[in-house]
């Protein structure tokens, strides 16, 4: 079972190939996830996210 749909698998896959640094392909692996997907990563209950969301926003919280 993975949290991300075979496009970002194969992306992520192609990025850890590069002859990059760690710092780099760390920093373009993050970019290219979006927050969906990192919710799935964070947060097994989705309900629990969205109440995360909510009070961060609420409390003008960075995320």
């Amino acid at each position: 079972m993975s949290i991300a749909d075979s496009s970002l698998v194969f992306k992520i896959e192609h990025i850890i190939s590069q002859q990059n640094s760690i710092e780099e392909k760390f920093s373009q692996i993050w970019a290219s996830v979006d927050s969906e997907t990192v919710n799935r990563l964070f947060f097994e209950n989705q309900n629990v996210d969205k109440e995360y969301r909510r009070l961060t926003k609420e409390n003008r919280m960075a995320n």
